[in-house]
């Protein structure tokens, strides 16, 4: 698995970018991936308040 996380500048406030890849196979679900991916939003959502965006390269942003 690698980690990025970014710090970008947005009209409305700075904006923390966070991506997770992993080899593990997406068929499953990638259930370790999510897992892991979990851990971090609560690691970081602990350290500041946080509006949470998610997209997957497989199924796209959340509505």
């Amino acid at each position: 698995m690698q980690l990025f996380a970014d710090v970008q500048a947005k009209a409305h406030g700075p904006v923390l970018e966070i991506t997770l890849m992993s080899q593990e196979p997406m068929g499953r679900g990638a259930p370790q991936t999510r897992a892991v991916f979990d851990q971090i939003l609560v690691e970081v959502s602990g350290l500041a308040p946080l509006q949470l965006v998610f997209r997957s390269d497989r199924d796209g942003a959340l509505p």
